[in-house]
């Protein structure tokens, strides 16, 4: 769990068992790809990624995710020709895990965020209030 500052990019890890964090409403989720950080959060009713010291607004036209092999690349950018990139390996650890409902968005961060916004409902009532 951690605090994060869409304004700053600051990212303060807590330990949710030692806080009051655990009792928060979760309003994002966060990974580390290949050593970036990347945060995909709700921001005052719409959908961000914070990545590679800037929040991006997330939406299918300006967020693209791949795969190929044990690599998957996130690409955000804002129509305009800014754009930001992470290419990170990829390991599905769902032969490993015993949970039976367990999806492959569940090891890679940046497909959980391209699965959520691919799908309209999803992506309505993620995060909100």
């Amino acid at each position: 769990m951690a605090f994060f500052d869409p304004q700053t990019g600051s990212l303060r890890e807590v330990d949710r068992e030692r806080s009051d964090a655990g009792r928060l409403p979760v309003r994002g989720h966060y990974g580390r790809l290949d050593g970036a950080i990347a945060v995909f959060y709700r921001f005052e009713g719409d959908l961000f990624v914070w990545l590679r010291g800037r929040s991006w607004r997330a939406t299918t036209s300006f967020l693209k995710w791949r795969r190929d092999g044990a690599k998957s690349q996130l690409v955000v950018s804002d129509g305009g020709g800014a754009k930001a990139a992470v290419a990170y390996e990829t390991e599905s650890g769902i032969e490993h895990d015993p949970t039976p409902f367990v999806e492959d968005e569940d090891f890679d961060f940046g497909l959980y965020v391209s699965n959520v916004l691919n799908d309209e409902e999803r992506s309505s009532r993620i995060y909100q209030e």
